[in-house]
């Protein structure tokens, strides 16, 4: 009996609760060495350990214990290798997923930063803006955030960024490009991937001369402004929804990029 191990020392060593081990038992997938008929006690080896451990890194990276139980772990060296590289596999695309989420905060941060930094700030004033990458779609009443039409197409972005892998954050707003016909607006979500969509486009860095307005008062801004000729020909206009939690109305960030 030397050799072998009561399932209560095995536990300990190994780290995996009693309850469990037998619980893989009656699955099938991790057995005791020996079973006394007689007491029914159940004892293992310490070689087994080896076994428990391809299986707990199986578990831990997702693989379901029904597909476990349909290999002969321990027994087929082929077969832990295929549920290794799997358990591999399986860590990376987790471990992109995670990285994903930090750009993510990392972007609504940096933008929370910005936007509590001049939320309050009165009349106009200049901000230096990094490039961006967007995926961006025509949108005629991109002013108007109420516009249902403006929503769905926010929600194609979404939809069409994540499908091509350029990765959408939850950073949207219009961008508008001054034209000999009057101003061609698109509606944008902001993405943090590699990947680029069909619908990519970049909203060039500068020097922005800004301007914060309540969403009522954004369009006739635009408007007086464009009569009375402030805005040139290719004329860059970005227009965001400033993340403040205690303005009583929602505030937009009006940009004028500077040439």
């Amino acid at each position: 009996m030397k050799k072998y191990l009561s399932i209560g020392k095995f536990s300990k060593l190994s780290g995996i609760s009693v309850r469990s081990l037998r619980y893989y038992e009656e699955l099938g997938i991790f057995k005791p060495m020996y079973v006394d008929a007689e007491t029914g006690y159940r004892y293992y080896q310490i070689e087994q350990m080896d076994v428990l451990y391809v299986i707990m890194v199986c578990l831990e990276t997702g693989i379901p214990l029904k597909e476990i139980k349909g290999m002969q772990i321990g027994k087929n060296s082929d077969a832990s290798k295929i549920f290794l590289e799997k358990g591999r596999e399986l860590t990376r695309l987790k471990i992109e997923k995670c990285k994903s989420i930090i750009r993510r905060l990392d972007s609504i941060i940096g933008r929370l930063d910005t936007d509590m930094a001049y939320v309050n700030q009165q009349g106009k004033y200049d901000q230096y803006f990094g490039e961006i990458e967007v995926v961006a779609v025509s949108c005629s009443n991109v002013i108007d955030v109420e516009d249902e039409e403006q929503y769905k197409k926010v929600s194609e972005l979404f939809i069409n960024a994540s499908a091509s892998g350029a990765e959408p954050s939850y950073c949207t707003g219009g961008y508008g490009v001054c034209g000999e016909d009057g101003i061609d607006w698109y509606v944008f979500v902001e993405t943090l991937g590699e990947e680029k969509s069909e619908m990519s486009m970049v909203i060039p860095s500068g020097m922005y001369e800004c301007i914060n307005l309540s969403e009522d008062d954004v369009r006739e801004h635009i408007r007086k402004r464009s009569e009375r000729g402030e805005f040139g020909l290719g004329t860059i206009i970005v227009l965001y929804g400033m993340l403040d939690e205690f303005a009583n109305d929602s505030i937009v960030r009006v940009q004028v990029l500077r040439k």
